[in-house]
């Protein structure tokens, strides 16, 4: 098990995302711990690479706009595929 910190606006995109499967906001509401403005996370390595690799999918198709700049949205998801990495 590993331990991760989202902020609690990342952990709510997370909760509202449409790319995550119900399985995974699941897994992470079982796990998440929150304290003041952070959300800590416990979880398996095999459901932290699935969060990963939706939020780093996810990034390559609404992550940057017509002119290839990030956009908002691109950011927070390039914050949690950093987070989510387990190098």
């Amino acid at each position: 098990m590993k331990k991760i910190k989202l902020t609690n606006s990342e952990y709510d995109y997370l909760l509202k995302s449409a790319f995550l499967s119900n399985y995974l906001k699941d897994k992470l509401q079982k796990s998440a711990y929150p304290s003041n403005n952070e959300t800590y996370l416990e979880l398996g390595e095999e459901i932290i690479d699935f969060i990963r690799d939706e939020c780093g999918e996810h990034l390559q198709i609404i992550g940057f706009d017509k002119d290839y700049n990030i956009t908002k949205e691109g950011k927070l998801l390039e914050s949690l595929v950093d987070k989510f990495y387990l190098g």
